[in-house]
């Protein structure tokens, strides 16, 4: 991959990474309300959808090279 094409892919990483960023403004999450267990919850789901993502994003790679 040329490195213009890194740079390229470098900066729709960081300007999603943004766009995320942005929409999680105002979303109140206060984890001294939260229980250990609640909180366990939580970043179980976030790791699940963390893997389903890299999964999607190798399926996608996958077939762009394709």
């Amino acid at each position: 991959m040329s490195s213009m094409r890194r740079f390229d892919r470098s900066n729709q990483v960081n300007s999603l990474r943004q766009q995320a960023e942005d929409a999680l403004q105002g979303l109140p999450i206060d984890l001294a309300t939260m229980s250990q267990k609640e909180i366990q919850r939580v970043i179980h789901e976030l790791q699940v959808h963390q893997i389903e993502l890299e999964m999607q994003n190798e399926n996608l790679l996958r077939t762009q090279r394709e």
